[in-house]
């Protein structure tokens, strides 16, 4: 529960603020194929296992957006996401932390202006204070297209999609901090269905200084997206390059992650 302000200083710039109280709830798994959490793992290698608390989340941010207008009709422009979040556990006093978010998204008109490259970046560090340590429900994951809902951030994402890594499993990979470098090219095939190739390569650490370039986990594919306008209203993605096998990811919906 809570509120969210903003205002555009600019065609191009927005800033705001969020205010938000969380509740998060930690109970056994429901399946019975699968181990829950605490079969496998102990509240030290998953801070917040066998704690429940609730938490107050204050976050500035800004967003800016370059080209504005008509122009992003052409499928070029940029778009930049900065969010600087503070958590306060409001019952325990354990789990006090910050997050940095920052994220880029490029798109250029190749060969065409319906022919799209797209860039995206994104990368997040958290810290926390002696004595306090970062639940992990509240750590940023990699993997497939799934986030945890109501307590991760929306990302701008890559080319009409907010997927990470897409040769894995959701939420595959989590810790502190991440990294996430991804590269898309876009094609019309046929009336309103596209085509992308996607390449992506990211990484999770428990220290922002091993947020480099070597190990990275990466995966590749492609995509099939029936278009409304501009927006995708349907997209495939089929995703390779782990030792998990192929992984499919469906999205109905306008830009549905």
């Amino acid at each position: 529960m809570g509120g969210v302000a903003a205002i555009r200083l600019a065609p191009q710039l927005s800033i705001g603020t969020r205010v938000e109280q969380l509740w998060p709830t930690i109970s056994r798994g429901r399946s019975s194929e699968l181990p829950s959490i605490e079969e496998r793992f102990t509240d030290a290698e998953a801070p917040g296992l066998d704690i429940q608390t609730h938490f107050r989340r204050y976050q500035p941010f800004a967003q800016f957006s370059v080209p504005a207008g008509d122009v992003m009709a052409l499928h070029q422009g940029t778009e930049m996401r900065l969010a600087y979040s503070v958590y306060g556990d409001r019952a325990r006093h354990r789990f006090t932390f910050r997050r940095l978010d920052a994220e880029l998204q490029q798109r250029f008109a190749v060969l065409g202006p319906h022919r799209t490259l797209t860039l995206h970046a994104w990368t997040a560090v958290a810290s926390a204070p002696a004595g306090q340590d970062i639940p992990f429900f509240l750590q940023p994951t990699l993997g497939g297209k799934a986030q945890v809902v109501g307590v991760q951030e929306d990302l701008i994402g890559s080319d009409d999609t907010r997927a990470t890594l897409r040769g894995y499993q959701n939420l595959r990979f989590r810790d502190r901090d991440v990294l996430l470098l991804q590269a898309e090219y876009r094609i019309p095939v046929w009336g309103p269905v596209d085509s992308t190739v996607f390449v992506e390569a990211g990484k999770v650490a428990s220290r922002a200084a091993d947020l480099n370039l070597s190990d990275l986990r990466r995966s590749y594919g492609f995509s099939f997206s029936v278009m409304h306008g501009p927006m995708a209203a349907a997209r495939l993605d089929v995703g390779f390059g782990s030792r998990e096998g192929t992984r499919l990811l469906v999205s109905v919906g306008d830009f549905v992650p």
